[in-house]
């Protein structure tokens, strides 16, 4: 989308830089005009997919749920699992340094039954103290990335979560390299297509360290 902008712009101010203006000016405007644009399409995108996915999860109850983490803490418990993990959402988006509230996402990632509760909350648990080198929390995620009893995507979501609480850059977390370098492999292990096997390789003696 970008490109095709800039391109856009260039063939407007173009001409201008023919019959006069400098293309040394010309240029800068038109990647900086592009680059504006496609950031707040990009923004706006993003906003939407976020509000469709609360909305999705917390149905009625959404104008509760999104007032905030404390509110959306009385929903931890709730007994439809959709309502759990917009609570967990919120607690995403907020970030409270709240340890009781941290506490209670840690329980939720390890027992809560839903599947999917337990994988929304290992990544709010990771956001939580993302960049903080906590020891427990590391000492947490990378226990739960060695357990062969969980699923794979869980486990490799846990260890994503570990290079996070690390402060490993965002780009080189686990995840988006195997989305980059992998991308069949990691189609193919999102839908259980690789079994235990994961979409890259990974270093197992770190996580084991961080486990003790």
């Amino acid at each position: 989308m970008q490109e095709a902008l800039r391109q856009s712009l260039e063939a407007r101010f173009g001409e201008r830089a023919k019959t006069g203006g400098r293309p040394s000016d010309v240029e800068p405007f038109v990647a900086a005009v592009a680059g504006t644009v496609a950031l707040a399409v990009s923004t706006h995108w993003l906003r939407e997919s976020k509000a469709r996915y609360l909305e999705g999860y917390a149905g009625d109850d959404r104008a509760t749920i999104e007032t905030g983490w404390q509110v959306a803490e009385n929903f931890l418990e709730h007994p439809n699992p959709k309502r759990r993990i917009a609570a967990l959402f919120i607690i995403w988006r907020d970030r409270p340094s709240s340890v009781p509230a941290a506490e209670r996402v840690r329980r939720m990632m390890l027992a809560d039954p839903d599947t999917d509760v337990r994988g929304r909350a290992i990544r709010t648990y990771a956001a939580l103290y993302a960049k903080t080198n906590d020891r427990g929390a590391q000492r947490a995620l990378a226990t739960l990335a060695l357990d062969e009893s969980r699923p794979a995507l869980q486990r490799f979501s846990a260890f994503d979560g570990l290079l996070s609480v690390r402060g490993v850059q965002i780009d080189c977390l686990p995840i988006r390299r195997a989305r980059r370098e992998a991308p069949e492999r990691w189609a193919m292990f999102q839908n259980g297509g690789l079994g235990d096997e994961w979409p890259i390789e990974v270093d197992w003696s770190l996580i084991t360290e961080c486990s003790r």
